[in-house]
């Protein structure tokens, strides 16, 4: 389960960024109306603003399944040490009724 976080942690990074240039490609044009026709013209502002706003939600995210990965590890170990002492603990008991 571990590795399945962090795999996923990876790969919302890597589609988050992309996702992140795709979203200011396209939000990061203003469009005015002549007469007769729309005239899109980018704006750097807007094109800044809408990539900062999805690389923040992608960090957030990736952080989230990053930590979750770790926590994840952490228990994992915790359970091997405790089974460890469990399994001690119940030799020690046979040991001491015979």
């Amino acid at each position: 389960m571990r590795k399945i976080a962090h795999t996923l942690g990876i790969a919302f990074m890597i589609l988050g960024i992309i996702g992140s240039i795709a979203l200011a490609r396209t939000n990061g044009v203003t469009i005015d109306y002549d007469s007769y026709r729309v005239v899109g013209e980018r704006s750097i502002f807007l094109t800044i603003v809408w990539f900062a706003a999805g690389i923040f939600g992608t960090a957030v995210g990736t952080v989230i399944l990053f930590a979750l990965s770790e926590i994840l590890e952490n228990q994992e170990m915790l359970y091997r040490r405790i089974s460890a002492v469990e399994e001690n603990v119940e030799q020690m008991c046979k040991e001491h009724k015979n």
